[in-house]
């Protein structure tokens, strides 16, 4: 790439951009200083001059080539953009990203469209913040977080947003402290209560997942994985999300790195993750019956008792079950519209909870309906056990299902 630059800035006077130039020098002198603490090369190289000072950061260049790249007209201007942006990525991944091979082929062929706007896209979904206008518009500004700096703009991420309210924000400040710590060799991971919630929600009904941002990265879903089998107890929901991230490999090779600085409960489950893991990504079966942890373990017979649930035990109500617990007016109601049908166990558990008192015969017919959320559509009425008082001595048994639910709808086949 770089001799192509070099030949078409010689024979064709077309080459990349001033700040281009500067940000590859900058990065030549880095490496020659790096080489001159060697005792054999110092002498060699104590006097070689420093380049200008870089007028522009990396960020902002790239965002500018961006937007001059959506208004280009031929591909070959296109791909000069292209290779300008790519040229000065202020980071290069350990694991070799899907694009390489993209952008190989517009390097060395005539490029095609579907290659070019798969490399606009990837850049893309590098999240860059802006200094808005105070009065809107459709340009921003690109601009980079730099507080030691006295001649920048004085603005930080604290000065941006003061509360993250909405669950996006949320997800992706999570997603922004796990990542880094990390390579602080530190563990920060999102709160499992925050999984549960996208859980809930799921990732397109809590606005994680858009239009524009259909799929995880590997860097984005490793953090709430890495949370969900850190936790004391059963481990929380999370295959829904492994099943959006669309870069198991690089998945992989991040829970191995969070397994290094993990505690317990992530060490010895992730063995049997990783397996699953790979599992799912060659859409083959895992075996997890000889698993360290019963949360896997026990996957086979819960499938099993869920597989085999016989239809007695899929209507509880029956006349004399009601005769003998005899519920509240409220909860009766309930319990009519689930016998009818129109509300599956689910909602039925969920509206239950949400009623402020309940006499015993209400909790009996609550756990009645327990045993029916055994999947995704039943989820909110597992959720509805932890976020009241109602059941306090089933938590631990709704976020078994939970987890279960997730495993099997979500997770790789298993035995």
């Amino acid at each position: 790439m770089h001799q192509e630059l070099r030949a078409n800035g010689l024979h064709a006077g077309r080459g990349c951009s001033r700040d281009i130039a500067v940000a590859l020098a900058t990065d030549i002198f880095d490496f020659i200083q790096l080489l001159s603490q060697s005792k054999k090369l110092k002498p060699y190289l104590k006097n070689v001059p420093a380049p200008e000072a870089t007028v522009r950061d990396r960020e902002a260049i790239i965002e500018d080539l961006t937007r001059r790249l959506h208004s280009a007209n031929d591909y070959k201007t296109k791909v000069d953009l292209l290779r300008g942006m790519y040229i000065v990525l202020p980071y290069v991944p350990e694991i070799k990203p899907d694009w390489i091979d993209a952008f190989d082929k517009v390097s060395v062929l005539p490029p095609a469209e579907k290659d070019l706007s798969y490399l606009a896209q990837t850049l893309s979904d590098a999240h860059t913040i802006y200094l808005l206008k105070n009065r809107g518009g459709k340009e921003g500004i690109p601009v980079r977080i730099e507080s030691d700096n006295p001649e920048a703009l004085p603005i930080a991420i604290q000065n941006i947003k003061r509360t993250l309210k909405t669950t996006p924000d949320k997800f992706n400040n999570d997603i922004l402290t796990a990542n880094t710590r990390l390579d602080e060799e530190r563990l920060d991971l999102p709160l499992d209560e925050f999984l549960v919630d996208l859980y809930a929600l799921g990732l397109d009904g809590a606005g994680v997942l858009t239009t524009a941002y259909q799929k995880l990265t590997a860097q984005q879903a490793w953090p709430f994985v890495a949370a969900a089998y850190s936790t004391n107890g059963t481990p929380r929901p999370c295959w829904f999300i492994i099943r959006q991230c669309d870069e198991i490999d690089q998945l992989i090779a991040y829970m191995k790195r969070a397994e290094t600085c993990g505690n317990g409960f992530l060490k010895r489950r992730m063995p049997d993750l990783i397996a699953a893991l790979q599992a799912y990504q060659k859409h083959a079966t895992v075996c997890l019956s000889n698993a360290k942890d019963s949360a896997f373990k026990d996957l086979t017979i819960n499938k099993s008792k869920i597989e085999n649930m016989s239809e007695e035990q899929k209507k509880p109500f029956t006349p004399a079950f009601l005769k003998k617990y005899l519920p509240s007016e409220n909860v009766g109601a309930i319990i009519q519209d689930f016998i009818a049908g129109s509300k599956n166990a689910g909602n039925s558990l969920s509206a239950i909870m949400e009623l402020d008192t309940l006499n015993e015969s209400d909790r009996k017919a609550a756990l009645m309906l327990l045993p029916l959320c055994f999947d995704g559509h039943n989820k909110n009425g597992l959720v509805s056990i932890l976020r009241t008082n109602h059941l306090n001595g089933y938590t631990s048994t709704a976020r078994k299902m939970m987890f279960v639910a997730d495993f099997i709808e979500n997770g790789p086949d298993f035995n």
